[in-house]
Parts: C-alpha cells; sequence; structure tokens
C-alpha cells in the first residue's frame, strides 16, 4: 500500500513498539508515588479480607487458622512499615534506582513469607515446573513462523525449491516448460534422488520449478541423466528477510546502527547487516523506526530478545514483510503514479479513490476479495485479518525469503 514516505506504494507488516530508556531516566516523577502505595495498601487490606474470609470458611482446626491470621496480620503491618519508610524516602530524594530496589527487594521478601504461609509458593513451583518458558516457546515461534502483527502469523513453508531448465547450449532442444517438464520425468527417478516433490510449476524461459519437501540436492546435481537430456539444476534464490527496530535514536548514523547491532547486541559476531530505509521522526520525538536487511540466523537471534539497545534507547525488534499495492486501483505490484487502471475505493470498492469516498459509515465492501469470488467480502481491501487476496499475496511473499 501507498505511504506518503519513501516506502509509499508498499504495505508493510512489522513489529510492535517500544520502551525509551532516555524517558525512564529522565522521568520527573518518582518510581511510586505516595497516592500509589496508599492504593496498594487499600488493596492488600482488601485481600487480607478476603483470605480471612476463606479462612474462616475452612473446616481445618481453629489453631491452623489461628496462626495463618496471625501471619497475615504480621505481614500487613510489615507492609505498612516499608510503605511509610518508602514515602519517606522520596520525600529525602533519594535515586530513583536505590529506591527501585529497596521497594522491590522488601515487598518481594514480605510476599515470599505470604506464599510460604499460606501454601501457594509450593504449588506455583510445581506448576512452573511443568511449564515452557517464554523463551523456549518465542524460540520456536520466530524459527516456525513470521509474526505478522495485527494480523496472522504465517508458518514458515520447510520445503527447498529447485529450478530446472535447458543449458545455454541445449536451449533450442526445448521450445516449451511443457517439453522441459516431460524430459525431466524420463531422466530421472524421485525415489532414487529422495525427491518427495510438493508442487511442480512451469516457468519462463522454459523451465520448471520443483517445491519438494526432501531432496538429495548434490545427487540430482549430477544426475547422468539430467546432464544427458541438457537440463541443469539451480536452487531459487531467495531474498535476505528484514526487521524493523523501533525507537532508534534519530542521532545515530547507519554506521552506528550496525556497529551497536553487533557489538552491543550479537557480541560482535559478524554478518550482513544492511539499512533499507529510515523512518523521519514525528514531530518532537528524538526516535524513529529503521528497516534492516539482515541474514536468517541473525534475524532469530534478534527476535528471540525482548529487547537490542541502541544508543540509549531499548529496541523492539519485529518482522518486516512489504507487498506492493496501488492505492488508486487496488492491484498489486505497481503504485498509483504508474498506474493506468480505474480507480477503486477501498472501503466501499465504488469507482473512485478511497479518499473521496462518502459511505464511510456503511459496512466495507472488498473490491478484490469480492472479485475473487471470496466468502468474506465485508473488510477493507487494506485488512490483512481478513483480505484473503492481501493475505495470499504476504503469504507468496514470505516464501520467497530465506527464513532458514
Amino acid at each position: 500500500m501507498e505511504s506518503g514516505n519513501e516506502d509509499c506504494g508498499e504495505s508493510s507488516v512489522s513489529g510492535a513498539g517500544s520502551v525509551s530508556l532516555t524517558d525512564v531516566t529522565h522521568a520527573p516523577t518518582p518510581f511510586m508515588s505516595s497516592a500509589d502505595i496508599h492504593a496498594l495498601r487499600g488493596r492488600l487490606l482488601r485481600g487480607r479480607g478476603e483470605i480471612k474470609k476463606i479462612m474462616t470458611s475452612s473446616k481445618d482446626a481453629k489453631d491452623k487458622r489461628r496462626a495463618v491470621e496471625d501471619s497475615l496480620s504480621e505481614h500487613y503491618e510489615a507492609f505498612n512499615t516499608i510503605a511509610t519508610a518508602y514515602v519517606q524516602v522520596v520525600a529525602s530524594m533519594h535515586t530513583m534506582s536505590s529506591i527501585k530496589e529497596m521497594i522491590q527487594g522488601e515487598i518481594g521478601k514480605v510476599c515470599t513469607d505470604l506464599f510460604r504461609a499460606s501454601g501457594i509458593a509450593e504449588r506455583n513451583e510445581k506448576c512452573e515446573d511443568a511449564r515452557d518458558s517464554y523463551a523456549s516457546v518465542a524460540r520456536v515461534s520466530v524459527a516456525d513462523r513470521v509474526r505478522v502483527p495485527r494480523g496472522p502469523e504465517v508458518v514458515i513453508p520447510k520445503t527447498v525449491k529447485i529450478v530446472i531448465g535447458p543449458k545455454p547450449e541445449a536451449v533450442g532442444r526445448y521450445t516449451s516448460s511443457q517439453e522441459t517438464k516431460e524430459a525431466v520425468q524420463r531422466a530421472i527417478d524421485p525415489g532414487e534422488m529422495g525427491l518427495k516433490v510438493s508442487r511442480l510449476i512451469k516457468i519462463r524461459n522454459n523451465g520448471i520449478k520443483i517445491e519438494a519437501c526432501d531432496v538429495d540436492i548434490g545427487k540430482l546435481r549430477s544426475s547422468r541423466g539430467l546432464c544427458e537430456a541438457g537440463l541443469e539444476v539451480k536452487e531459487e534464490a531467495k531474498l535476505n528477510p528484514r526487521v524493523i527496530i523501533r525507537n532508534v535514536p534519530v542521532e545515530l548514523s547507519e554506521e552506528d546502527i550496525m556497529s551497536q547491532l553487533l557489538k552491543r547486541n550479537l557480541d560482535g559476531e559478524e554478518d550482513n547487516i544492511r539499512i533499507i530505509y529510515r523512518f523521519p521522526a514525528r514531530a518532537g520525538r528524538a526516535v524513529s523506526s529503521c528497516v534492516v536487511e539482515v541474514s536468517s540466523n541473525m534475524r532469530k537471534k534478534l527476535l528471540s530478545r525482548d529487547r537490542i539497545f541502541l544508543g540509549w534507547s531499548a529496541c523492539t525488534v519485529g518482522d518486516h514483510v512489504k507487498v506492493l499495492q496501488c492505492y488508486k486501483c487496488l492491484s498489486f505490484g505497481h503504485i498509483a503514479k504508474n498506474c493506468s487502471g480505474d480507480a477503486r475505493c477501498s472501503h466501499c470498492s465504488g469507482k473512485h479513490e478511497t479518499i473521496a469516498c462518502d459511505k464511510r459509515n456503511e459496512s466495507p465492501c472488498c473490491f478484490n476479495c469480492k472479485s475473487a469470488n471470496e466468502n468474506s467480502i465485508s473488510h477493507t481491501a487494506y485488512d490483512v485479518n481478513k483480505c484473503s487476496v492481501l493475505r495470499r499475496r504476504i503469504t507468496a511473499k514470505i516464501h520467497t525469503i530465506n527464513y532458514d
């Protein structure tokens, strides 16, 4: 889809937002205000009352109930003491870090003791043992699929794409892709090559493309039958993945970004990095987003981290996939300034540009899905969640990128 910047004409799907360390470090308010402390005290008091109700309705021995209730009272008094001390610390203008460490440490101790007294800690530990960590789940997700923000997750295909076509000296022997297909089928035995074909497609220049679940590519390349038939094997070239990094300080140069990516976030490992585009910063903001082309291995490492660090900012990273879509006619592969087609509205599918639509209060109707006879058309032409045509385009683009 087109936009008003350099990425005009490209529908982009990219990762989530980020948090700036600069904003946190220079925040004018303390880590937790006195009002927050009073609110937290009220919540704890209400929780104490609820637990007391549960304990009084229990069939346990009276002595045990009394012991737990005494323990709750002690912890509540301890919290009051901590809260009072905290407010005093704020008043004496201690540093942010000392306040944070003190309050987290002391409240953590109180909560741990409280959980032990009520038997909750032991049950939680058992549950945690049986639960996969977030990091392990994230690693699997990054390797297996591309996450489209505000849209679907697209599974990365575990297939190999092979192109077979005439050698330069044998071009005249084949006049169509059909002839090449028949020659390949005569020349090789899929079983001997370990070739498990998922799909076979005819392509230009009298070639064919084989999408296989598995193949012994070395054996296929050295096949005597293909050689005698004047055919050669090529693995389909794939694009490098791109990621979007949000919250990048505008004062950093492209060289700074690449250098800090490697040294601060990837332990200095050398890799191919290319800055594709830097979005201009919005008015009044000192950060913007940056699209970077990386290797598949670097993509996995970056996306497996909650944050990466550039300058004084903690940045988030997400997949970035672009599909060229015209704002004028809504078709793909070109932008409006190069469009010779008729205007179509992305909202109502009428014969006018979207900006001129007077039916915004009515239910949308997707022109592309309507033209493709899709079952669902009650959405805009740019809705990646609902538009089947747009989703297929994005999925097809993802299949051309090397995520292995």
